[in-house]
């Protein structure tokens, strides 16, 4: 079984392929790696998706320097370093994932870089295109301390399914925070009027 651990089976339930159909929207985490690319392959079989779906790939504004991340790159491109960017290794995620969607059959509404932590790019834009579920990849048999921490803070009415391509989990309802929309930020007073 997936995930047998005991804080994973509180947190998480074992989810057969095609249990959930979803008519709403559907946000797939896309961020170009092999756990992601499973999950865009098989999306078709962990549910039935009538919507469409929206491949999300968050990009941090704070990431570590290119020359840092690649080494090997910056030395091969010399002049053309600069090209080794967050912006160029997300639209690389976001291509690779719409070739990944288009190969499964998915009706692709959108391909969208989401500034940020991942967790709040998926919420942000879960609630931007009315999701009807989040979909994540698992690198091996149990989600990541970023998916637990997505599953937690997920509003009512939003699946949050993480799969490893062969088996899937659901996150549980009574781990949910209670309101469907959230504020990332508290609003700012308004100045009052004299």
């Amino acid at each position: 079984m997936i995930g047998d651990s005991a804080f994973t089976r509180d947190l998480w339930l074992s989810k057969p392929d095609g249990a959930s159909s979803y008519a709403g929207t559907v946000v797939l985490g896309c961020n170009g790696s092999d756990a992601s690319l499973r999950l865009i392959e098989a999306a078709p079989r962990i549910c039935s998706i009538t919507g469409g779906v929206v491949l999300v790939c968050a990009v941090s504004p704070w990431g570590r320097a290119p020359w840092e991340r690649h080494p090997d790159a910056v030395d091969v491109l010399k002049g053309e370093a600069h090209l080794l960017d967050d912006a160029t290794d997300s639209q690389l995620a976001l291509e690779l994932g719409r070739a990944a969607a288009r190969e499964a059959g998915l009706n692709l509404v959108a391909a969208v870089e989401e500034p940020g932590d991942p967790v709040r790019s998926l919420l942000r834009a879960a609630d931007r295109y009315r999701a009807a579920a989040i979909l994540v990849g698992m690198r091996d048999e149990r989600p990541s301390r970023q998916v637990n921490r997505l599953a937690r803070r997920l509003p009512d009415g939003l699946d949050l399914v993480a799969s490893n391509g062969s088996e899937h989990l659901l996150a549980r309802t009574r781990n949910r925070a209670r309101a469907r929309s959230f504020a990332l930020f508290p609003a700012a007073p308004r100045p009052s009027e004299a």
